[in-house]
């Protein structure tokens, strides 16, 4: 096999759109620390492995549970 998932990396405007935040909000999030942060790929090309951002989006509180726990 050529590549892995773990080889995939997301580019800044795929995370907006994947994540559905907006860009001032993903940016916040990474400069604070929130987010993981992403790796140079090439010159000032960054990247987000795809494994990284799984664990995120994993490790991240499930909305409908929060919403049940507080009724």
């Amino acid at each position: 096999m050529l590549y892995s998932n773990d080889a995939l990396t997301y580019r800044f405007p795929q995370l907006v759109k994947l994540l559905g935040l907006s860009t001032r909000t993903l940016r916040y999030a990474i400069k604070s620390g929130e987010f993981p942060p992403g790796k140079k790929l090439v010159g000032k090309v960054v990247g987000w492995p795809r494994k990284d951002i799984e664990a995120w989006i994993a490790s991240r509180p499930d909305a409908s549970k929060v919403s049940e726990a507080q009724t």
